[in-house]
């Protein structure tokens, strides 16, 4: 990994978690900092490593992962350029909680944990910022959580193909390239490689997306949404009936149970 000095203050404007910084502040943060020049398969950290500093990443892909028990890899998020890691476990004073990796050749610039905290206890501005980064990261979670427990696989890729479109207005015929290889988004919806592919392979035979390599294309948008929803329908259909059959008086009119 490749260590080079520069001036990044420019770049650091432009993120959100320094934004309102003014421009001493923003050439003294930069004047402390490293760019990281990381080839693909870098490993930045390793889950359980003591956290010495936060990553921004300026081009590229990095990869956060956690191993389950079994030795599998289980992908938690993909960084595209601008996004952060690391910061939560340099705050908390805790080891980094996933394994970080870069999935092509990529640009970062690393902040050192002092440096931060000093920062951070200098300026309310800054603070303030760390504060609305970390909660729309919660909030997110939460969302995705939710996604995950909620809905199923079809609806799973399905959200996930529509979120990546290129116009979220669009109605009609669009083309979409996926970010990253099939397995590393069927871990990050928490499906098997197995499903995900089952899947696409089901929405090509219904003829809602057409799949060439990393490229999508959906005819008709709004045709796909309706899957979604017909799907969660049918789910929330046949879980009334599984509850019906496992309590038969639920189904019963309520003043029936009164006699």
């Amino acid at each position: 990994m490749n260590r080079q000095r520069g001036t990044l203050p420019q770049f650091l404007s432009g993120l959100s978690i320094f934004s309102g910084l003014g421009a001493a502040e923003l050439k003294r943060i930069a004047a402390g900092v490293s760019q990281v020049d990381a080839p693909r398969g870098t490993i930045l950290f390793h889950r359980g490593e003591s956290a010495n500093g936060l990553y921004i990443l300026m081009s590229g892909q990095v990869k956060l992962s956690l191993q389950t028990p079994r030795g599998e890899e289980k992908v938690v998020d993909l960084l595209e350029p601008g996004r952060i890691c690391g910061e939560a476990a340099i705050l908390l004073g805790k080891p980094y909680a996933a394994t970080a990796e870069t999935l092509v050749d990529s640009k970062l610039v690393h902040i050192p944990k002092e440096l931060v905290i000093a920062e951070i206890q200098a300026n309310p501005n800054l603070s303030w910022n760390v504060i609305r980064c970390l909660s729309e990261r919660v909030y997110k979670q939460i969302i995705e959580h939710e996604i995950y427990v909620m809905s199923s696989g079809l609806q799973r890729v399905i959200r996930y193909l529509l979120d990546h479109q290129p116009d979220p207005h669009e109605d009609g015929a669009v083309t979409l390239t996926l970010p990253a290889k099939k397995w590393i988004i069927a871990s990050q919806l928490n499906l098997t490689q197995e499903h995900f592919s089952r899947i696409l392979h089901d929405l090509v035979k219904d003829d809602l997306i057409k799949v060439e390599g990393r490229s999508v294309a959906i005819p008709d948008v709004e045709r796909l949404r309706a899957c979604a929803l017909a799907d969660g329908a049918e789910r929330a259909h046949h879980h009334r009936e599984e509850r019906r059959s496992a309590n038969p008086q639920a189904a019963m009119p309520a003043w029936s149970l009164l006699r």
